[in-house]
Order: C-alpha cells, then sequence, then structure tokens
C-alpha cells in the first residue's frame, strides 16, 4: 500500500502535492518497484522521454502491482527540467501558493 500526507491541492482534478509518501510493500515487491523507477530513469536519461506529457504507471508495469498494490499506483513523469517546454506555471492550482 502506498499512504501520504497532503500538503496541498495543486489541481482542479484533486492532484495532491504530499509532505510524506509511506510505501509498505513487501521486498520482493519493493524490488520491482524500485526496477520500474529505475527503468523509468533510463528512459528519460536517454531521451525516450522527450514530450513534456510523458509518463509511466507503475500499474501498467509492474507484474502484478493491482494485487499488491489494490487501488494505488505510482506514476513517474518529466519534471519541469527535463520537459523544458514544460512549465509549471501552467498546471492549475487550487487555493494559490501556500
Amino acid at each position: 500500500m502506498i499512504y501520504g500526507y497532503s500538503k496541498r491541492e495543486i489541481s482542479d482534478a484533486g492532484l495532491l502535492e504530499l509532505s510524506e509518501v509511506t510505501i509498505s510493500l513487501k521486498p520482493q515487491e519493493l524490488r520491482l518497484l524500485a526496477q520500474f523507477l529505475s527503468e523509468a530513469a533510463d528512459a528519460i536519461e536517454e531521451g525516450k522521454a522527450s514530450n513534456p506529457g510523458w509518463h509511466r504507471h507503475a500499474s501498467d508495469r509492474v507484474p502484478g502491482w493491482r494485487d499488491f498494490a489494490p487501488g494505488s499506483d505510482v506514476i513517474v513523469s518529466l519534471d519541469e527540467k527535463t520537459a523544458g517546454s514544460l512549465s509549471w506555471e501552467d498546471v492549475p492550482r487550487v487555493g494559490g501558493d501556500e
């Protein structure tokens, strides 16, 4: 399971910035998640993620994810430096910049 503490809501769709994330998985499940994160980092470094909308879902790529983390997902997306033309100023925010 994945848990987190909300810092603030940053979009009208309910996207939250988290101040802390807790990942509670078995060792093999953590290894699968770590492999997913490493492969996503490789894709970014290798230029396979040049589109500002590029992202990857663990639920689509980690074998058994829906069994050991039902209802949860980890999504890797480009940050503003990697994305180049993507500006986080364009992300609709709710409640201002607290």
